[in-house]
Parts: C-alpha cells; sequence; structure tokens
C-alpha cells in the first residue's frame, strides 16, 4: 500500500485518498483478494495512518508518504486534537494522562444545578475537550443508536458540548480512525468511563457481524429524513470521510449509478428498523 501511495501521488502530482489509491491498484490488477472490497481496504490503508506510516490533512482525506505543509501524522493530528490524552499501546482505546476525569453522580449534579457560581468556578470542564468519567457504576447508562448516516455522531458531538462528558462507541477501530480523529475520542469505549455509548445496534459497524453486547437503561433512537440519508450514504461511500463531499455530482453525472445506489440499501433500511420494532416488542419496551 505504501509503494502504491506513492505511486498514485506520484502520477496525480498531489497527495491522493483512499479511493485513488484503490483505483490505481485495480486498474493496475494488483489488489489481493482480501482486499477487493473497498471498505476492507480502507481499513488496512486509515491504519497505515494509524501506525504513523503516512501523514494526512486537517481532513484525513488527503494522504502523503511524505511530510508535506498542512499534512500530519495519526500522533501529531491526535496531540493538537486531544492534549491531556493518550491512546492505549494494545487497544488504541484513548485514556486520559493529565486531563481531569470526573465522577459522573457529581457531575450530573453539576448540571441539573440552578447555581450559576457553580458553572462558572468549573467552566473549564466545558472547554470542548470533552472528559471522560473515573469508571464508577452510573446509575443510568444510555446508548444512542441510529441506522448508518441518521447522525449519531453528530448527536454525540451535540451531547459532549452540552455535557462536558466523552461520549463513547462500539466502532471498531479498525473502522474508526477518522472518527477518532474528528469527532469522537472516545471510540470502542462502551463500559462506565462514559455515560452515552452510540452504536448502530443491531448492527456492527463495518459489516463485520453483530453488535458487541452491552448494558444501558435507555435507548436514544435516532431517525433521520431516508432521503437524505441515501445521499450521504452516498457521499461516504465515494469518499470515506465524514467532512468531505464528492467532487462531482453522481445524481447528475452518473444517474444510472445514482439510481441503482438508492434502491440497494432501501431493504437493510427497512430491516434495521424491524429488527429494532421486534426487540422493543419482545422485551416488552416502548419505543
Amino acid at each position: 500500500m505504501l509503494k502504491a501511495l506513492n505511486e498514485t501521488e506520484e502520477l496525480l502530482d498531489r497527495p491522493t485518498s483512499v479511493h485513488e489509491v484503490y483505483s490505481y491498484l485495480k486498474m493496475n490488477q494488483q489488489l489481493d483478494t482480501e482486499l477487493l472490497n473497498p471498505w476492507t481496504f480502507g481499513c488496512y490503508f486509515l491504519g497505515l495512518h494509524r501506525e504513523d506510516l503516512i501523514y494526512a490533512d486537517k481532513n484525513i482525506y488527503r494522504f502523503s508518504t511524505r511530510a508535506r505543509e498542512g499534512f500530519m501524522s495519526f500522533s501529531e493530528h491526535f496531540r493538537q486534537r486531544y492534549p491531556g490524552y493518550l491512546l492505549d499501546e494494545k487497544i488504541g482505546t484513548v485514556y486520559a494522562s493529565s486531563a481531569k476525569v470526573l465522577n459522573a453522580k457529581e457531575h450530573v449534579a453539576l448540571l441539573l444545578s440552578k447555581d450559576a457560581t457553580l458553572l462558572e468556578m468549573n467552566k473549564d470542564l466545558f472547554d470542548g475537550n470533552s472528559h471522560l468519567c473515573d469508571g464508577a457504576p452510573l446509575d443510568i447508562r444510555v446508548s444512542l443508536t441510529g441506522y448508518v448516516r441518521s447522525g449519531t455522531n453528530y448527536l454525540r458531538r451535540v451531547i459532549e458540548q452540552i455535557t462536558g462528558l466523552a461520549t463513547g462507541s462500539t466502532t471498531p477501530l479498525s473502522y474508526g480512525t477518522m472518527t477518532q480523529l474528528l469527532i469522537c475520542k472516545a471510540d470502542l469505549i462502551h463500559d462506565d468511563r462514559v455515560w452515552f455509548k452510540k452504536s448502530h445496534t443491531p448492527i456492527l459497524s463495518g459489516g463485520s457481524g453483530p453488535a458487541p453486547p452491552f448494558d444501558c437503561d435507555k435507548l436514544l433512537v435516532i431517525v433521520r429524513n431516508p432521503l437524505d440519508v441515501f445521499y450521504s450514504m452516498h457521499c461516504y461511500c465515494n469518499t470515506m470521510n465524514h467532512a468531505i463531499k464528492p467532487e462531482f455530482e453522481v445524481e447528475k453525472e452518473y444517474p444510472e449509478q445514482w439510481d441503482w445506489f438508492v434502491k440497494q440499501p432501501v431493504p437493510f433500511y427497512k430491516r434495521w428498523f424491524e429488527t429494532i420494532y421486534a426487540d422493543c416488542k419482545k422485551e416488552g419496551k416502548s419505543l
């Protein structure tokens, strides 16, 4: 992959994207069988960035084998974005090195307080660098779920900005390299160090099987207009990025492909909601 990135970069005379490297290898029939799936390829490719073998721009969209202006390694990105935090060397999850960790019960009491002086005294807790909890048992565990591209990560950011608490997820880090850098640092943490945890239950991001089990007392199901979901999903599939839109208007330039794509996810979208409703009905819970 490193060789392909370097060759693609030289061919285009600029830093390149995941899809461009994939297309280069596929056109030259150099893809291993296990990497023919673009998502699998993307996970391996972003793994190069996680291992500090390649550099990326601020949006983690363009990549280079060289330390160009405006490009950083994964470690450089992480240190700049999350001061006071480090990554576990074995599994890659985040932990507080010098940043403050919070007791959830005490912090909830602060959030519910009507004493403005308390909020003023603790305003540093809402500096945008959301905090992990200390791991003490939570009274209420909350999960966020929704079909892919329905806004679960957007809701995580809103919750973090309001509460000052980091939100976790069940997302595998092989799939969540970009999310961990661009959106929420506590991916793959779904224990009592986080009050809210995101998943795409009953599916696992990356399509690698059922979501891992975890306990929650409340489940927030996020619903977005399916027409917006389809377009957002198409943007993501064609960029493998949360912050970038494709450099072309697919519905105008490739109408047949767009028509196929809109119809393709409908059965999965339908089945996702049917499963959620069936589980709630089976367990006697309202939704």
